[in-house]
């Protein structure tokens, strides 16, 4: 890897730290992060070639995240709930921009037939106990039912023959 690369890295780097505490955040500022994730990705629908192995993006992400909520959170600008609540609101935008990165990365996963049957199998399972819980529950209501009914015939009867 050339110098004109890593410096070139560097420039964009310095660009997106600085958008990240500058930028409001809104739906063009998202776009803005998912387009960062889309261009770092091997997808036929991008100009450039770069590809960047998602375990470096995420490396970096952790990284990043470590050194501006640790800048963030030695700051004396803020009371202590402020620079909580700014740390906090720091680890989760870290959060959703390693999501915006990782859906180009992460594939769809494909299973072994003996995965797709033990998972096969697993459905049929919760299925056969919701059907067996559903048996239950309409077996106690039918009951209930029945012995309601009976205490009100008891009760009618009991009124109608007072009555008499």
């Amino acid at each position: 890897m050339g110098s004109e690369a890593i410096k070139f890295r560097k420039v964009m780097l310095t660009k997106y730290l600085k958008k990240l505490v500058t930028s409001e955040w809104n739906l063009s500022y998202l776009k803005y992060l998912d387009w960062v994730g889309h261009i770092h990705t091997s997808t036929p629908l991008k100009k450039s070639s770069i590809n960047v192995e998602y375990i470096h993006c995420n490396a970096l992400f952790g990284y990043l995240s470590s050194v501006v909520t640790g800048a963030l959170s030695k700051s004396e600008e803020w009371d202590a709930e402020t620079r909580d609540c700014i740390v906090n609101a720091y680890v989760k935008f870290f959060w959703l921009q390693n999501d915006l990165f990782s859906r180009y990365y992460v594939k769809d996963q494909v299973l072994s037939d003996k995965e797709k049957a033990a998972v096969a199998a697993c459905k049929k399972a919760k299925e056969d106990e919701i059907r067996r819980q559903l048996r239950v529950e309409s077996l106690l209501n039918a009951v209930v039912g029945m012995f309601a009914g009976a205490v009100i015939g008891v009760v009618g009867l009991r009124y109608l023959a007072r009555g008499s």
